[in-house]
C-alpha cells in the first residue's frame, strides 16, 4: 500500500497544489494529512476546501484548529498581540461550515495497512530533537508500529525496537536551507516499510504578493520568519511606511550634520 504524507500545510494553497501535482505519478492509494491545515499562509478557506475534496484522505488537526470557532479565533497565553491579530484575520475567512468541519476532525488517528498500524502523534506531545531512546520511551503506550511524528525543520527517520518514527518538513513552510514544499511517500507491505521524502518547487513570491494584496496583519514577520524573505512589494503599506521613515531619519541626520558643520 502506498500512502502520501502531508504535514503542516499551514494555509499555503500553492504549496499544496504543487505537492499534489508532483505526487500524482506516485499513484498513492491513500493520503494522510496531519499537523496543521491552517497557519501562516493567506489561503485558509481555500486549503480547507481543497482537502475536503480529497475523498481518499485521512485528516487530523491541531488543538488550535479543533477549537476554532470561525470568526472567533482560538487564543493561547503564548500568542503575541500580532499573532492574535493574524489568528483573528484567518478565522474571519473561514465559513461556519469550515469551522464545523475542523471541529469534527480528530487530533490523532490510527490506520491499519498491510498488517501494520500507522498512528499520527499529536503536536502537543512532541519532543524537540528527540533521540531514538527518547522516542521509544515517550511513546511506549501509543498504539502502532509506524508513528507519524510532528514536522520539524530536521527530518526524522528513526527505527527502534521494531517501531518506525517518520516525519517531513511542513508543506507550507520551507526550511531555511532550501525553497520548496515537502511531502512523504510511505510504502507499506507485510514484509517491509519504506519512507521517502520529496521536495517540489513552487513560486514562494506568490505568497508574499498575496500578503500584500490582502494587507495581512504581521506579514513582515511571517515573510521573514517562515519564508526567509523580506517583503519587496511596493504595494506593501508597512514597507512603504518604513521606507518613508528611513528617508526622514536620513534627512534629519544630514541636516543635523550640516548644522554641526555650520554653527
Amino acid at each position: 500500500m502506498r500512502i502520501g504524507i502531508l504535514m503542516g500545510i499551514h494555509s499555503n494553497l500553492p504549496a499544496l497544489e504543487a505537492v499534489l501535482h508532483a505526487a500524482a505519478s506516485a499513484h498513492c492509494s491513500h493520503w494522510i494529512c496531519c499537523h496543521g491545515l491552517l497557519g501562516i499562509g493567506p489561503y485558509p478557506a481555500q486549503v480547507v476546501k481543497r482537502i475536503r475534496q480529497m475523498s481518499d484522505c485521512t485528516v487530523t488537526v491541531t488543538a488550535e484548529e479543533a477549537n476554532n470557532r470561525g470568526p472567533k479565533a482560538y487564543f493561547t497565553s503564548l500568542m503575541s498581540s500580532k499573532d492574535i491579530l493574524f489568528s483573528q484575520w484567518q478565522s474571519a475567512r473561514l465559513s461556519t461550515a469550515d469551522a464545523v468541519y475542523l471541529q469534527t476532525l480528530p487530533r490523532t488517528v490510527s490506520l491499519e495497512a498491510e498488517g501494520h498500524v500507522i498512528t499520527v502523534v499529536p503536536n502537543s506531545t512532541a519532543l524537540i530533537a528527540p533521540t531514538a531512546e527518547q522516542l521509544a520511551a515517550a511513546y511506549a503506550d501509543v498504539p502502532g508500529d509506524i508513528l507519524l511524528y510532528p514536522p520539524t525543520m530536521m527530518p526524522l527517520c528513526v527505527q527502534k525496537d521494531g517501531r518506525y518514527f517518520f516525519n517531513v518538513e511542513p508543506v507550507g513552510c520551507p526550511p531555511p536551507t532550501r525553497s520548496g514544499a515537502s511531502y512523504g511517500i510511505l510504502d507499506v507491505t507485510a514484509d517491509a516499510v519504506t519512507f521517502e521524502r520529496h521536495v517540489v518547487s513552487y513560486e514562494i513570491q506568490q505568497i508574499l504578493d498575496e500578503y500584500c494584496r490582502l494587507n495581512i496583519p504581521n506579514m513582515e514577520m511571517l515573510s521573514l520568519m517562515y519564508f526567509h524573505r523580506r517583503m519587496r512589494n511596493t504595494n506593501n503599506p508597512y514597507a512603504v511606511m518604513k521606507k518613508q521613515k528611513r528617508k526622514r531619519s536620513s534627512f534629519a541626520a544630514k541636516n543635523s550634520d550640516l548644522r554641526m558643520r555650520n554653527p
